[in-house]
């Protein structure tokens, strides 16, 4: 078989496996798709398609393995996690189809690891899906905002437990050096005859135990509210932070030629059902919104300041 046809028969493949995709045999997909990468192993939509079906059966190892490959391949093709295009009219026609590929590469990779609770490598490939979700108007933006949400949360805690078991071990560490000194000291005036200054020593030893114990227990107040904020900070947020449609604090502010502000995420969301602004009822498209910097600089600073910081 030639090499024009073998890629002819591997797109017949893949042609196959959206037919069972499309109705949800996602086990015939996955070996129709397979075909198709024996037939061209260079081709990355093949296995962004099977890496689909692999996460849709909850196999998250083999989602991991395809989505990988297939971004070493179109990182072959001169695209990778750098590739971050204004707008798609930059990117020519017939190479939106391996940007495409990319984005479902980069967003199934985050969502594998973050099913396997690798917060870390799952942030850094979800937020290089981001992008490529704003500029091809995705709908997978609110999974990504979401998911990186509880990536930082989960990766935050992990940190305060650690911490927090650092500083219990040295409380312990310190309670004993004192004890051991106590002790010591007590022996010593022992063997000097010098019982009757035993209550000067114990009231000493008890007076530093209670100092030592006073101490971590303000730094453990301290680091729980650092690291649990303040449960009333949303609450006394302005309201131009304020999303209108999902009434969160903005992470992704966008305006309308209307002066309107709604987080991105969400507006696309409506606007995938309706073409219009959903305050004004005026005619909007995704091609009218704009970055509203002004408003996310606010919000960072709001959320920096009164919630919990990712690590």
């Amino acid at each position: 078989m030639t090499t024009k046809e073998k890629l002819r028969q591997a797109n017949d493949y893949k042609y196959a496996g959206n037919i069972s995709f499309h109705t949800k045999n996602y086990t015939q997909a996955m070996e129709q798709y397979s075909k198709a990468i024996i037939c061209d192993p260079t081709n990355p939509v093949y296995f962004t398609n099977r890496a689909l079906c692999h996460y849709l059966c909850k196999e998250l190892e083999l989602t991991e393995v395809d989505c990988t490959r297939a971004i070493e391949l179109l990182r072959d093709c001169g695209f990778d996690a750098d590739t971050n295009p204004q707008t798609t009219s930059e990117v020519p026609a017939a190479q939106k189809p391996l940007m495409s590929s990319l984005l479902k590469a980069q967003f199934y990779l985050g969502m594998s690891l973050f099913g396997q609770e690798r917060w870390r490598a799952a942030i850094k490939h979800l937020k290089a899906a981001y992008p490529l979700c704003r500029h091809f108007n995705d709908p997978k933006l609110m999974v990504i905002i979401d998911s990186v949400r509880i990536c930082e949360r989960q990766l935050s805690q992990e940190v305060y437990e650690r911490e927090t078991h650092e500083r219990a071990q040295l409380h312990t560490l310190l309670m004993g050096l004192l004890n051991k000194k106590f002790r010591a000291s007590c022996e010593l005036k022992r063997e000097l005859h010098c019982s009757e200054e035993y209550d000067s020593l114990k009231a000493k030893y008890e007076s530093n135990v209670a100092s030592l114990t006073d101490i971590f227990s303000q730094v453990n107040e301290k680091k729980k509210k650092e690291h649990f904020g303040d449960p009333n900070a949303l609450e006394d947020a302005p309201d131009y932070l304020i999303d209108p449609i999902s009434l969160d604090i903005f992470r992704d502010p966008v305006i309308t030629r209307t002066g309107q502000t709604y987080e991105r995420a969400w507006l696309l969301e409506h606007l995938a059902t309706s073409k219009t602004d959903p305050m004004t009822r005026g005619p909007l498209y995704a091609s009218d919104l704009v970055p509203n910097i002004a408003i996310r600089n606010a919000a960072e600073a709001f959320l920096k300041k009164n919630m919990n910081p990712a690590p």
